[in-house]
């Protein structure tokens, strides 16, 4: 594992616990708790997340609006891309569905991963965060996996 991505696991962690206070009232905000969680592990503030990891935007998206799906495309612009049989703690993954936003999480081991939505598997404090098994995300919706340098 990288040290970047053991630095992602252990603040995913934080969240899960309740260590590290995220924004996750409510469903559907994937890319602003994923947001947080980076921004602790790397220690750098939302402006800098946004100036490495989200130089394009996807088309069809609100230009004044961060959504997982520009984050996607621009991770993959940058190369940072890997193949599911590579993939690492640690490691982000995405999906273009649901439209128009996309979807996107942390990676916590080989079955599972960590995201925030509005369904029925909250853990711990946050009421929306959840740990999913990568199987059945897979089985609503493609995936697509990156690691942060």
């Amino acid at each position: 594992m990288t040290e970047t991505n053991k630095k992602i696991v252990e603040s995913a962690y934080k969240a899960m616990f309740g260590q590290l206070a995220v924004e996750n009232s409510a469903g559907g905000w994937c890319l602003r708790v994923t947001r947080q969680i980076i921004q602790d592990a790397l220690k750098i503030d939302h402006a800098e997340f946004y100036k490495r990891y989200m130089q394009h935007k996807a088309s069809g998206t609100d230009p004044n609006v961060p959504f997982a799906r520009d984050v996607q495309l621009s991770l993959r612009n940058l190369g940072y891309g890997v193949s599911e049989s590579d993939i690492l703690p640690g490691d982000l993954f995405f999906s273009w569905k649901p439209m128009p936003w996309g979807h996107v999480g942390i990676v916590l081991n080989s079955e599972y991963a960590i995201e925030n939505l509005s369904g029925n598997r909250p853990i711990a404090r946050n009421k929306f965060l959840c740990v999913s098994r990568i199987e059945d995300i897979k089985k609503t919706m493609p995936l697509e996996f990156f690691r942060l340098p």
